[in-house]
């Protein structure tokens, strides 16, 4: 009997991975993702009340590989951790806030995601985010470019700040 495995089971398999090697805080938490089309981006975190949810967009995620995956769900769950403490709701409406203010400033925005990208390298997943940020900006229109690649931190960055805090 041939058993297949769907895309979600597989990145819920990854994701259960992160969570007990590197978020000790989200282990007790409901985690699940959801596979569908997105309007705007590629990956989203969201916060429900009991369970928090990784929406993965399949097209726009067709570059294959673990390792692509790896960094995009570190950085996610960054967010998570971010919102499960005690400001957990009040961080959780800012970074919301912060995204639809994006139309007309995009400094908020990038304020929260470029420290979620910090944290993703602190907790030891600079070369899966460095690689996962590589493949997107090489493979991104310079529409998507020109719009978000300021928010978060360049390949580079990623490198850089990794080899700072000996995290590389």
């Amino acid at each position: 009997m041939i058993t297949m495995v769907s895309d979600e089971q597989k990145y819920q398999k990854i994701i259960n991975k992160i969570i007990k090697k590197s978020f000790p805080e989200l282990q007790k938490k409901k985690v699940i993702v959801e596979v569908r089309e997105l309007k705007v981006g590629s990956m989203w975190a969201a916060k429900h009340l009991k369970y928090y949810k990784i929406i993965i967009d399949p097209i726009r995620n067709n570059l294959d590989g673990k390792s692509y995956f790896i960094g995009t769900f570190a950085h996610e769950l960054v967010h998570f951790k971010n919102y499960s403490g005690i400001f957990g709701w009040g961080r959780c409406f800012l970074e919301n806030l912060a995204f639809q203010l994006a139309k007309f400033n995009k400094i908020p925005m990038a304020l929260f995601e470029r420290g979620t990208d910090r944290e993703t390298v602190r907790r030891g997943y600079a070369k899966e985010l460095y690689k996962n940020r590589s493949l997107r900006w090489k493979n991104s229109s310079k529409e998507y470019w020109d719009k978000w690649s300021h928010c978060y931190l360049s390949p580079e960055e990623i490198k850089s700040y990794a080899q700072k805090i000996n995290k590389w």
